[in-house]
């Protein structure tokens, strides 16, 4: 948290409170690149989650963090948060490396590029259909996600 080294957090998917973006946005300036990797909506299991990222991805990219959302044959549930081991960090980051090369990547400047091994798949009209309403539906409940 002291912003002098890079940041890696693996998550099936992120809620952020008001001290959460408080907190990424003063990590990354300091100096730290903050990584997180999370499902991507098209494959993410949890409707609330996915819901609620589609309504903040904005603003989490504005706290400077980058965010690859990972499109593989099954969500992930993985929750990580690379600490301060040299060896155990290491091997955390290569375990995620191939999981961020599986997703879409959007910068902080909410520019996105595919990673190499990442293969776009279509949502169904059904859940499209539910996380349209969803996103409306949670807006005023999402303090109790």
């Amino acid at each position: 948290m002291e912003g002098e080294e890079d940041i890696l957090v693996q998550t099936p998917y992120m809620i952020c409170s008001r001290k959460m973006y408080e907190d990424l946005r003063s990590v990354c300036e300091k100096g730290a690149r903050v990584d997180i990797v999370i499902n991507a909506v098209e494959s993410g299991t949890n409707p609330f989650g996915c819901t609620d990222y589609l309504n903040q991805k904005k603003k989490i990219c504005q706290t400077g963090v980058h965010i690859y959302a990972y499109l593989g044959d099954q969500a992930q549930h993985t929750k990580s948060l690379a600490v301060d081991c040299p060896e155990l960090n290491a091997s955390i980051r290569e375990q995620a490396q191939p999981l961020k090369e599986k997703s879409r990547h959007m910068s902080p400047d909410g520019r996105t590029e595919d990673g190499q091994n990442y293969e776009p798949r279509e949502q169904d009209m059904a859940k499209r259909a539910v996380y349209a309403l969803l996103r409306i539906v949670i807006s005023p409940f999402r303090h109790v996600l």
